[in-house]
């Protein structure tokens, strides 16, 4: 089987500016196989100046290609295109020029329009996968131009265009079976992966004596903190010792603030800006939160079940099911019913007994998603296919065997 410092990894992405799950999880993989062996080279677009939110190895060779796309959106529509044709030439004959010096073998993207539509065009011998960090239902709301398209027509031949451009990689990578499923339509090639736990504390310690609710994300529509305000309003007087703080920034604060003040809950819900020692406030707090209208595989989920939190979540595509064992390690909620949500929070802050046999359950299902545990999934995987060896029926059986081999261990 090929060694793995001969292989060589392409990771291709607009940026890694934000704080948030995904940006940890890309770095914190990309750290991992470059400290264990492979070549790995990180090429973003519109990096800029930015730092990254979380560290990246120096291992990792970084490239900013200096093509900002997103600067092309305070032109009107017709030179917009023309300037993004321009500007997208530009950024394929540098990736082709990059491909040429670098010789991957792999080329790993997410489900971005740009990044897909440019990696069709570069001839390259690297096999392509995608990791599918948004389920494929919700890949398109991603999109600027898609959401500025008013008519159906136009918005399928754009969806046909996008996702034929998909069919030409090796391989999707999903977070979930669901997820899994639904890219199944336009790949046959799909594999499950889901993303493993950042950090996992040897110890916990959470305190007793307060009385602390946890919610994490940005602040925009996806993540749903109007519905998780709502739901805490109606129960802020039965649970008066609790507070809700969440940790987050984007365009929808002024929004969510105004939306407290109008309820009168300002000294019982409180935002605080997103933070990368988020650790700190998991072991800080009493149970996690989760108003998410959509997911992928919401990497804070894990992370407060290593740190000892249960967790309430509504049932929202796709995700929380696959972690969430219902009255084990945490609740689930009927998706988007707020009532639910609001009961289900009340009964957490009500059963103090009950919190703590979740919070033993959490840990033992966080452990399973450890890095030990998924990356070497990554690496034979990496090494299968360079080999040739690599099929989807024969590789989920070795998984499978990775996956249960020490999952009744606990710290």
């Amino acid at each position: 089987m090929k060694q793995t410092n001969s292989i060589k990894l392409v990771y291709l992405f607009r940026h890694l500016a934000d704080i948030g799950g995904m940006q940890r999880v890309i770095i914190d993989k990309m750290n991992y196989l470059a400290e264990n062996g492979f070549n790995v080279t990180l090429i973003t677009c519109e990096q800029g100046t930015h730092p990254f939110p979380f560290a990246l190895s120096k291992l990792v060779n970084h490239i900013d290609t200096n093509h900002r796309f997103f600067t092309l959106y305070k032109y009107p529509l017709l030179k917009r295109l023309y300037k993004n044709y321009k500007m997208k030439k530009k950024f394929i004959d540098k990736l082709q020029e990059l491909n040429n010096a670098i010789e991957p073998d792999f080329v790993i993207s997410s489900v971005e329009p740009i990044i897909c539509q440019a990696v069709c065009k570069v001839h390259t011998s690297a096999k392509w996968l995608i990791e599918s960090h948004v389920p494929m239902r919700f890949t398109l709301y991603q999109s600027n131009l898609y959401q500025t398209i008013h008519f159906n027509f136009i918005r399928k031949i754009y969806e046909h265009y996008l996702f034929t451009n998909i069919k030409k990689s090796y391989l999707v990578i999903t977070l979930t079976h669901g997820d899994a499923k639904d890219w199944s339509r336009w790949n046959k090639n799909v594999y499950v992966i889901p993303n493993p736990v950042t950090y996992y504390p040897n110890k916990i310690n959470i305190p007793s004596d307060n009385y602390r609710i946890l919610a994490v994300g940005r602040l925009n529509s996806q993540k749903g903190f109007d519905y998780l305000i709502d739901a805490f309003n109606l129960i802020a007087s039965q649970c008066s010792k609790w507070k809700l703080e969440i940790y987050g920034t984007g365009e929808l604060e002024n929004s969510l603030r105004k939306q407290i003040q109008s309820l009168r809950l300002e000294n019982r819900i409180i935002i605080h800006p997103a933070t990368n020692m988020i650790y700190d406030e998991y072991m800080s707090s009493q149970f996690y939160v989760m108003s998410s209208r959509y997911e992928g595989f919401p990497l804070v989920l894990l992370e407060a079940l290593s740190c000892g939190l249960p967790c309430v979540s509504f049932r929202c595509t796709y995700g929380p099911e696959d972690i969430i064992k219902d009255g084990i390690n945490g609740l689930l909620v009927q998706d988007r019913d707020i009532e639910d949500l609001s009961q289900k929070i009340q009964w957490m802050c009500n059963h103090p007994k009950e919190r703590a046999e979740m919070r033993s359950n959490a840990r033992k299902t966080s452990f399973n998603y450890r890095k030990e545990k998924i990356m070497p999934i990554w690496i034979q995987m990496f090494q299968h296919i360079q080999n040739g060896t690599f099929s989807l029926q024969e590789f989920s059986i070795i998984q499978q065997k990775m996956e249960t081999k020490d999952s009744t261990k606990d710290t």
